[in-house]
């Protein structure tokens, strides 16, 4: 239900950045969809899901060299896609995609330490609270940043982000080293009290003239790209996609 609420909540901001008032009282009702285009949207739905079973059946016929030809026009036909994305979607809807993209960082992660070897990690989100720290320490310019602190230049986002990666890596190989040798239950309770004391640490009085506590670290500079600030939730996506390919190739 919460995963339906959420679509039907994402549907409706898409259909308002394209249809004036008028037309979208004909799709909606109080936020819900109304009988007739609800129909009409089945209709859509079935008459699609017939083509594709057509196309499947059809195109199985086809010699190799077609298929391949076809693999790659899909392929290119998501990439546009995934390009044109926060064009079309609108600023709402971007900053979404953004949250969807990083929790997909995080996924993809964890298919490695669980899907290849097989250790169920409950407490990943410490590497990357760990690295998104690294980050905004060594490039805010806020009194929390390491310019205020030891007198030292902002960092570019460029320049810091290895060295996120490379503590973030740290931070996960030396939290292994403990657990190690567990195996099932063991290890997710004890790699879920890494990432809760990881949480605790971070909203503590004791890290917070370091970290900024519950604030956190604030005037962090946007990313620059070809003279191009990545600010706001439309740019900022597409740092978020390239992470996000660069992690499954």
């Amino acid at each position: 239900m919460l995963g339906a609420g959420i679509l039907g909540e994402l549907v409706r901001q898409l259909l308002s950045q394209f249809l004036d008032r008028g037309a979208l009282s004909w799709f909606l009702r109080r936020d819900t969809l109304k009988p007739e285009p609800a129909a009409l949207i089945f209709v859509v739905v079935l008459l699609a899901d017939l083509f594709w079973s057509w196309y499947r059946e059809t195109s199985g016929r086809q010699d190799r060299s077609d298929s391949h030809v076809l693999q790659y026009t899909r392929v290119g036909g998501l990439a546009i896609l995934l390009l044109l994305l926060p064009l079309l979607v609108g600023s709402a809807i971007s900053d979404v995609l953004t949250n969807i993209g990083l929790y997909i960082l995080m996924g993809l992660g964890l298919n490695i330490a669980v899907g290849l070897a097989g250790l169920f990690d409950l407490g990943y989100v410490t590497n990357f609270a760990v690295g998104a720290y690294t980050m905004g320490v060594l490039t805010s310019t806020s009194i929390l940043g390491i310019e205020n602190k030891l007198g030292v230049t902002v960092f570019n986002f460029w320049l810091v982000l290895p060295v996120s990666l490379l503590v973030a890596m740290f931070t996960g190989f030396i939290l292994a080293l403990p657990v190690l040798r567990m195996r099932g239950d063991y290890l997710a309770i004890a790699t879920l009290g890494f990432g809760e004391i990881i949480r605790l640490l971070a909203l503590s009085d004791w890290l917070k003239p370091i970290i900024g506590g519950a604030q956190g670290i604030l005037i962090i500079p946007a990313p620059n790209f070809l003279g191009v600030e990545l600010i706001g939730p439309q740019r900022l996506y597409y740092i978020i996609l390239g992470a996000c390919l660069l992690a499954i190739f």
